[in-house]
């Protein structure tokens, strides 16, 4: 049972695959028109759980042991 299951899965992926590709293919790539604006929020705002003191501010620690915390929320234009 398991390896029949096993077995319909890859013939099912291995077919996806090549049908996927033929189908993106066909669909014509488009560059962004006009300037783009993006809303952001970093560990703030919704985000924050009320009862969860983990969630906020968002926490990065290095390898070396440094950590950054970073928190806020803003309007991001690249330019």
């Amino acid at each position: 049972m398991l390896i029949e299951k096993t077995l319909r899965n890859s013939v099912l992926a291995f077919a996806a695959i090549p049908v996927l590709t033929v189908l993106l293919s066909f669909i014509p790539a488009r560059a962004q028109s006009g300037a783009a604006s993006y809303v952001f929020l970093i560990g703030s705002g919704s985000l924050c759980d009320a009862g969860d003191s983990g969630a906020c501010p968002a926490v990065v620690k290095s390898e070396g042991g440094d950590t950054f915390e970073i928190s806020g929320a803003g309007v991001f234009s690249p330019r």
